[in-house]
């Protein structure tokens, strides 16, 4: 779980999707919440006639399914958000206005309709980014984050209903839902994938191997695992090189790693030396599988300034207690 959480911490894209989601189940919990109490309230009807309008949200939901391929084709998932959250926004007001079950149930139908698309698009944007390793926890993770805000945002239309009345409620749900749709524009859930020769990825230089008298250590290392790569950036290069680096972060993050730095050499401003570290010996071999191609097209790009002989290094934490007990264990 901890991996799973570092992965989302270091994945923007699913950030985002929890964002948009966020955006869209706060005000979409108000017909979940309010519709029972207020077909048998304000529109004065029985169960039946609940189940008729509860039943249109289905058929709007159908709908949507069929519909949503050929919105996908002409709209971004981004855009297509936006129309989902305008349907079901419009929806609830139409149920705020209502006087008749007949609007009431066209507004539902709306709420069905931006309600099954905007959920299948915003889910398969933070599917696709997970690779499957880690796919079943981040889904998780986002999952929590879509069923905590239809939580919360039912305690909240609840308490406003209470006080401001069930239709004002509706409408106040509408008008909130299309505010947080402008203000969660900025979070992109469209795939923007990096570029990189495949001779690129090919040269990666990996690390050398474990030297033979710590074989035996290795494999029952408890102790973090420190990682470090060098650099050589021409200083006409070097907001280039920070502004690959800041990639490069993330993509370490989401393979596990626990602590991540970027050093300058203070004597020689052309050398830089990237630092991070794993939780385990066993964590830093899943590391390698752990990397996506879009990962590994980034870590390709390092390659144009790595040094010509320089190589990952890596050094295995020791308690100098023990390293008079053990000898070789002190040695990277």
């Amino acid at each position: 779980m901890r991996a799973g959480m570092r992965f989302v911490r270091n994945t923007p894209a699913i950030r985002h999707a929890m964002i948009r989601t966020i955006a869209y189940s706060i005000p979409a919990s108000a017909p979940w919440a309010l519709l029972p109490l207020y077909v048998r309230r304000d529109l004065d009807l029985g169960p039946g006639m609940y189940g008729v309008i509860l039943g249109m949200m289905g058929v709007g939901g159908v709908t949507s399914g069929m519909l949503l391929p050929m919105a996908r084709a002409r709209m971004s998932r981004g855009a297509t958000v936006m129309a989902c959250t305008v349907s079901s926004c419009a929806g609830m007001a139409i149920v705020g206005l209502a006087q008749h079950w007949v609007f009431a149930a066209l507004g539902m139908l709306l709420v069905g309709v931006g309600w099954t698309a905007a959920y299948a698009t915003i889910q398969s944007a933070a599917q696709l980014v997970c690779p499957p390793w880690v796919r079943a926890r981040a889904l998780s993770i986002y999952q929590l984050a879509q069923n905590g805000a239809l939580t919360l945002g039912s305690f909240l239309w609840g308490w406003v209903g209470e006080h401001a009345g069930l239709p004002r409620t509706f409408l106040a749900a509408s008008a909130v839902g299309l505010v947080l749709m402008l203000l969660a524009r900025y979070a992109r859930i469209e795939a923007i994938r990096p570029q990189a020769p495949p001779a690129e990825i090919a040269a990666l230089q990996g690390p050398e191997a474990p030297a033979p008298e710590l074989a035996g250590v290795l494999r029952t290392a408890r102790g973090r695992v420190m990682e470090t790569a060098s650099y050589r950036v021409p200083p006409e290069r070097r907001s280039e090189f920070l502004a690959l680096m800041k990639d490069i972060h993330q993509v370490r993050g989401r393979a596990g790693a626990l602590f991540w730095q970027i050093y300058e050499d203070v004597a020689h401003p052309e050398g830089w030396l990237e630092v991070w570290s794993m939780e385990s010996w066993t964590d830093h071999l899943r590391e390698a599988t752990r990397l996506t191609d879009d990962d590994k097209q980034l870590l390709a790009r390092t390659t144009t300034f790595a040094l010509e002989t320089g190589r990952p290094m890596r050094y295995l934490a020791v308690d100098p207690r023990d390293a008079a007990e053990t000898p070789g264990r002190a040695r990277s």
